[in-house]
């Protein structure tokens, strides 16, 4: 009874501040910014995963696991996709490509990023010295996009390792191909996690103590992967592709990400609200 009305306090207490820092113009700011960037992340993803993709060992890894699933015709299709993939030489160039456009579309995101959570904690702004802090501002969020990008890697490899982990599994000790998925989901959580860990405690010129931004980052992933599986039901169950047709699965896909950032931005808040709760009751 104590703990719910703890609860409710603490998020009728963020939604007002989240309201008056007008979280819901922020949220839509983050999400412009996402899917400006998504064409770089997804043309760096598909380089760096063809390079992984053109090992030899790794192709037929990848064959034996759909071999188990798949019928002929769609084993065919997939030995023709890899077959077509490009040589290394040429996707070093466009791998190179990818991360500059990454490293620029991704930086504008971070900004944006920094600028809301400075503003939702309080940070007042620079006063003097405008040039430092534009550097500093920027560096940070050069250095946001090398982690998205080593954390787009990670995962490009931790998918690999399992799709050739199972193969040479399979043989020893026969299992489900559930635990692969399973696997793969709970490598994306804590990839998710380390991200936001970065973001709540690196990015913003405010200092919040590490327990709050360690709730905060676990709570926000756990937020985005609800709302990624109820997206998932309600694009299988839901009607929107016989209303709105082919692009029904990009309408939905663009709601995740406006609510997911919905969620980023009042945990945001919350981390502060639960950070100055707890100053007030220690100096009291």
């Amino acid at each position: 009874m104590v703990l719910m009305k703890v609860l409710s306090g603490l998020f009728r207490e963020t939604l007002m501040q989240w309201n008056e820092d007008d979280g819901i113009t922020s949220s839509a700011a983050l999400s412009f910014y996402l899917i400006l960037s998504l064409p770089a992340i997804l043309l760096f993803s598909v380089s760096v995963g063809s390079y992984l993709l053109k090992a030899r060992h790794l192709e037929s890894a990848i064959i034996g696991y759909i071999d188990l699933v798949a019928g002929e015709t769609l084993i065919y299709l997939v030995e023709g996709l890899l077959y077509q993939i490009p040589d290394i030489a040429s996707l070093t160039a466009g791998a190179a490509i990818s991360f500059l456009l990454l490293v620029w579309a991704g930086g504008n995101l971070f900004r944006q990023f920094k600028k809301i959570i400075d503003n939702m904690w309080g940070f007042p702004g620079p006063e003097s010295d405008w040039l430092h802090h534009f550097l500093k501002k920027s560096f940070a969020s050069v250095i946001g996009v090398f982690v998205v990008g080593f954390l787009l890697v990670l995962n490009t490899f931790v998918e690999a390792f399992f799709l050739m982990g199972y193969g040479l599994l399979n043989e020893l000790v026969p299992f489900n191909l559930k635990i692969i998925q399973y696997a793969s989901s709970f490598s994306n959580f804590l990839i998710l996690l380390v991200l936001f860990i970065y973001i709540y405690r690196v990015l913003p010129e405010a200092r919040i103590g590490m327990r709050y931004v360690l709730e905060g980052s676990l709570f926000t992933v756990l937020l985005i992967t609800i709302a990624k599986y109820f997206l998932a039901f309600y694009l299988s169950y839901g009607n929107i592709t016989t209303v709105y047709g082919a692009i029904g699965s990009i309408i939905g896909f663009l709601l995740w990400v406006y609510f997911s950032f919905i969620a980023v931005t009042f945990v945001v808040e919350m981390i502060n609200v639960r950070s100055k709760n707890a100053k007030s009751n220690k100096s009291a």
